[in-house]
């Protein structure tokens, strides 16, 4: 097995708010420095990105399109979140 190191990049994570109409709500994009492409992912989701923003201006329902199969199972069964 590689060492963690070796799936290391430079991650830039982002977001664009729309409401069920498709009208711009705003966006974000935030530079997260060397980890790993799921990290980035969880990362754009729940720590500064997606649900951050979203609690904070009141929306309380979220559709969320992710390319990481990985990162949709985590969210269905939280315990394989390390």
């Amino acid at each position: 097995m590689e060492p963690v190191e070796a799936f290391l990049v430079m991650q830039l994570v982002g977001g664009i708010f729309r409401d069920s109409c498709g009208a711009f709500h705003g966006c974000f994009s935030i530079y997260i420095g060397m980890t790993t492409a799921l990290h980035s992912e969880l990362y754009a989701v729940n720590s500064h990105g997606c649900c951050r923003t979203a609690h904070s201006v009141g929306w309380n329902r979220m559709w969320l399109e992710c390319g990481s199969k990985l990162l949709v199972l985590a969210f269905e069964n939280m315990n394989l979140v390390p």
